[in-house]
């Protein structure tokens, strides 16, 4: 009988056990599902806020390199439109690094280290890529290269010199990448450090004819007509084929004017008289081409491949926050106040971006206002004027049009009259824009000098054949007086020719030599520290002076 009930004891205990596990593993399952559908849940919200909360910065970003470096994506109107594009063309080749010039018995490269002198094969398409073939001497000569992998990653150089081997094979000769020569104690730049690296040449500048170019196909030729299609700059919805004919020309043709052929460029037209703002062109946007076309009575289709903002045909219900509505393509009021005087200058423009849904569940389409303007034209700080234009009497015409340090700065001022000894607070302004008060230095440093006080010494060679000045010497080579100053006064005498004259002011302090302290030994490209010329940031901050991320604020 005690057996017996040890015996049921022991059941029991056996089918607790297994209960046990039992209920454990269904926990350990549903703990499982639980958790599952957390991560489930936490994954497909992180995904809804990727797509709901995209930073405005982020599409701003997106938008910039679209139109810069330009995009392939069908959907853009920028596409084919970008700055870099209206350079360089599409006309790009790759390649291979086959070979390194390298004296093994100096230990150095062609001209003690200064040039890298490099064979490279090339990927050579089967049609020509622009009117200069290949096999031109020196057709690579002054383009761009850019290593794209290895130590010297994303360095670019202009080829100094190209000569053609065979059909697929260069030599290029640049300057040697400045992060190797200065340190080539530290870091080994041997031949393998090129060797088998990739590398881009980007197209010559300003070489190519143009949206629309009319080419064979086959034979890759040319007559140089521009169709129609060049007046349906909009290739947004284009196939891949369709978008390379209207490009294979090339988008870099040698001018640049707010046209057909550079829609990113605007253009703002003043009143010469009083310098007030009359027009605008916006970018993207040739109101002039539209009516064009309007004229001709084009198609719903035609129209579209002209206009470049969302069109009442297409969307009826978007109005861009347009004070007019319908929207006027040709006379406006335009979209957007970019530059912030309180006139519109921009229109909305699509460029691709994908539908985004806010946090209120509310769907939008990422648009974008571009204004683009050329800076050509304008006064230079670090370019136009010097120093005589307030040092001297400037009654009198002065400046042969020798340069750019000719044209006076006076319209930076708020007074009108024109520069005389007896308005002192212009000609205080002017010389501390370029001298600096104390304080603060002006655009010539400490020593208030172009360059460095004296004669710079790469000015002998530049301005060697200059007179010592025009009061006791005055020979030259030139056929006229070299006024590099333009301090000289210039007139026409009764046989209708050019004379020019002293100044007293000259006569009385004459110069020890003409090319000393002369306005253009100022390097504009690689300043000295003689110098302090405005920087990027500080016209950046003049440009944007309404937005409140302005560098100023920051």
């Amino acid at each position: 009988m005690t057996n017996y009930i040890r015996r049921r004891q022991q059941r029991g205990v056996i089918l607790l056990a297994i209960i046990s596990l039992l209920t454990m593993f269904m926990l350990i399952g549903i703990t499982y599902v639980v958790v599952s559908g957390h991560f489930k849940r936490a994954a497909v919200t992180n995904s809804r806020v990727r797509q709901l909360e995209v930073p405005p910065q982020k599409h701003l970003d997106g938008a910039m390199y679209q139109l810069l470096r330009d995009t392939d994506f069908a959907g853009s109107v920028v596409r084919g439109h970008s700055l870099l594009q209206d350079k360089y063309g599409h006309f790009t080749l790759r390649g291979t690094v086959e070979g390194v010039t390298y004296d093994l018995a100096k230990n150095e490269y062609p001209a003690k280290n200064q040039i890298l002198e490099i064979q490279v094969d090339l990927d050579v398409p089967d049609l020509p890529l622009s009117l200069e073939p290949l096999s031109n001497p020196g057709a690579l000569n002054g383009r761009v290269v850019t290593i794209l992998d290895g130590t010297f990653k994303n360095f670019s150089g202009r080829i100094l010199k190209s000569t053609r081997n065979n059909s697929k094979n260069f030599t290029l000769r640049i300057l040697f990448p400045k992060t190797g020569s200065e340190h080539t104690s530290t870091l080994p730049v041997t031949r393998k450090t090129f060797l088998k690296k990739q590398i881009l040449i980007n197209g010559r500048d300003f070489s190519g004819t143009g949206f629309g170019l009319v080419m064979d196909q086959k034979n890759g030729h040319s007559s140089g007509k521009i169709d129609v299609r060049a007046l349906q700059p909009n290739r947004a919805a284009d196939t891949k084929d369709e978008f390379n004919k209207f490009r294979q020309g090339g988008a870099n043709e040698g001018y640049d004017v707010p046209d057909y052929q550079n829609m990113a460029m605007a253009a703002q037209l003043s009143d010469p008289t009083s310098r007030e703002l009359q027009y605008t062109i916006p970018s993207f946007h040739r109101p002039a081409l539209i009516n064009y076309w309007k004229q001709r009575g084009a198609t719903p289709a035609e129209m579209a491949k002209v206009m470049m903002r969302p069109r009442k045909e297409d969307h009826p219900y978007f109005t861009g926050s347009n004070p007019r509505y319908p929207f006027d393509p040709i006379l406006g009021p335009w979209d957007v106040d970019n530059d912030g005087d309180g006139i519109r200058d921009s229109i909305w423009i699509d460029m691709g971006f994908p539908i985004q849904t806010d946090s209120s569940g509310r769907r939008y389409k990422p648009l974008f206002a571009v204004l683009c303007l050329d800076m050509d034209g304008r006064l230079n700080l670090n370019a136009h004027g010097n120093k005589r234009h307030y040092e001297i009497d400037n009654k009198i015409r002065r400046g042969m049009g020798y340069g750019p340090a000719e044209i006076k700065l006076t319209d930076l001022f708020e007074s009108s009259p024109p520069l005389i000894d007896e308005d002192m607070s212009l000609i205080d302004n002017y010389r501390k824009l370029l001298m600096g008060d104390g304080a603060t230095l002006g655009r010539y440093g400490r020593d208030g000098s172009p360059g460095y006080a004296g004669i710079d010494f790469f000015s002998y060679y530049i301005f060697g054949h200059f007179p010592n000045n025009f009061v006791f010497d005055q020979n030259t080579s030139f056929q006229s007086m070299p006024d590099i100053h333009g301090e000289l006064g210039y007139n026409i005498d009764w046989s209708g020719n050019v004379v020019s004259e002293v100044s007293i002011d000259l006569k009385d302090k004459p110069r020890s030599n003409t090319i000393a302290d002369n306005p253009y030994e100022a390097n504009l490209v690689s300043p000295n520290a003689a110098d302090q010329l405005f920087s990027a940031l500080e016209m950046e901050t003049l440009l944007r002076y309404h937005d409140p991320d302005n560098p100023q604020f920051i």
